[in-house]
C-alpha cells in the first residue's frame, strides 16, 4: 500500500516537473528573445547578462504561471469555445506578468535607487506595458496548445506534434481516387 502511495506520489511529481519544464522553457524563451531584441536596438552592451536575468525571470514568472495555474486561474471559461480560455488566460497571465515586472522594479528602485531615474515607476510601466503586450501576444499560442491538449488529451496532442503525419490516417476523407490515405500518393 505504501508503495503504491510512493509511486503515485513520484509520478505526480515528475508530471508536474515536466508541465513546469515546458512552461520554463517557453517563457524563457520569449525573455530571451525579447531581451536579445531589446539589446540590439538599444545597442547595449551587456547582452550576456540580459540573457542570464532571462533565465532567473523565466524560472520567477514560470512559478508565478504554475502556481496561478494550479489555483485555477482563467479557468471560468472552460466550458467555452477554445477562443475564450485562450485570450483570457494568456491576458490574464500578461497582466500578472507586468505586475510582478512592476513590482521587481518597484524593489530594484527601493535597494538601488541610483540605479532609478526621475519618475521611476512611470518609465517603468512604459517600458512594461510594451513588452506585457508582446507577452500577451506570445502567450496565445502557448494557451492554444495547452487548451487543446485539455480537449484532445495529453497522448493525442504529442502524437499530433512530435509523430510523423504519415503514420496516422488524416481525419478528412480523401475524395480523389487512387490516393493513399495513409502515405498521400498515389497507389502505382
Amino acid at each position: 500500500m505504501a508503495n503504491e502511495q510512493l509511486h503515485g506520489v513520484k509520478k505526480r511529481v515528475v508530471s508536474e516537473a515536466r508541465q513546469f519544464l515546458v512552461v520554463f522553457l517557453y517563457v524563457w524563451l520569449l525573455l530571451a528573445v525579447f531581451d536579445l531584441y531589446k539589446s540590439l536596438i538599444l545597442a547595449d552592451e551587456n547582452i550576456v547578462q540580459h540573457q542570464g536575468f532571462a533565465v532567473l525571470k523565466a524560472l520567477a514568472f514560470a512559478k508565478i504561471m504554475f502556481v496561478a495555474e494550479r489555483m485555477g486561474l482563467g479557468e471560468k471559461f472552460k466550458d467555452k469555445p477554445l477562443i475564450w480560455p485562450m485570450l483570457l488566460k494568456s491576458a490574464l497571465f500578461a497582466v500578472l506578468l507586468m505586475t510582478f515586472s512592476l513590482l521587481e522594479k518597484a524593489v530594484e528602485d527601493k535597494f538601488w535607487p541610483h540605479a532609478a531615474g526621475r519618475d521611476a515607476i512611470n518609465t517603468h510601466f512604459r517600458a512594461i506595458f510594451p513588452a506585457g503586450v508582446v507577452m500577451f501576444a506570445a502567450l496565445v499560442p502557448f494557451f492554444g496548445m495547452r487548451e487543446l491538449g485539455k480537449v484532445i488529451g495529453a497522448a493525442e496532442m504529442y502524437r499530433l506534434m512530435f509523430v510523423r503525419r504519415t503514420l496516422f490516417v488524416p481525419l478528412q476523407n480523401d475524395a480523389r481516387p487512387g490516393v493513399s490515405r495513409s502515405r498521400g500518393k498515389t497507389g502505382d
